[in-house]
């Protein structure tokens, strides 16, 4: 019976809901086979040392506590929120879902900042070399001119852009 109100609470794709009793042992689950065979998982933390943070959630949720934490289950990291159930002998609930789903759309938007930053490196590259040539063209063309006018070669006339510019290559 309890197993099937669980069964019914389904959070993104892999999320579920399980509840235990006061010793840890699970009473409903979507998987029916830890209820028919009284899994404990604290009990079973004794023999595997992998358990022991999901051993230390239940501890905590039927000791009244409410909070959330990560562990490791069934081969899946998953990230779970417990509490305990309001009017009864140390029963608690916990809410799991696996951690990659969680963090799918972490994992989108880092990649979309790594596509933006991309660009906007890749366009700020762009934009420094036409400023960057547009500084360096004027100078390269006035040492050009200066190197002819150092060789006494005065046929070549200053050419009229150089002479319109406002700036400091245009007073030169």
């Amino acid at each position: 019976e309890i197993s099937h109100l669980v069964e019914s609470i389904e959070i993104g794709e892999t999320g579920y809901a399980y509840v235990v009793n006061k010793e840890g042992t699970v009473q409903g689950h979507r998987n029916e086979r830890l209820v028919l065979d009284e899994y404990n998982p604290i009990r079973a933390s004794a023999q595997d040392r992998a358990l022991a943070p999901l051993a230390e959630v239940l501890q905590q949720a039927i000791a009244g506590q409410r909070g959330v934490a990560q562990y490791f289950f069934a081969g899946n990291d998953i990230y779970g929120a417990y509490a305990p159930i309001a009017n009864t002998d140390g029963w608690a609930i916990v809410v799991a879902m696996n951690l990659n789903e969680i963090l799918s759309g972490v994992n989108y938007l880092r990649n979309i900042i790594v596509l933006i930053s991309l660009a906007l490196v890749f366009l700020g590259g762009i934009m420094a070399y036409f400023i960057g040539n547009s500084i360096a063209s004027p100078v390269i063309d006035a040492v050009k001119h200066a190197e002819t006018l150092a060789k006494l070669d005065l046929t070549q006339d200053v050419p009229e852009e150089a002479l319109t510019r406002k700036d400091e290559l245009g007073t030169l």
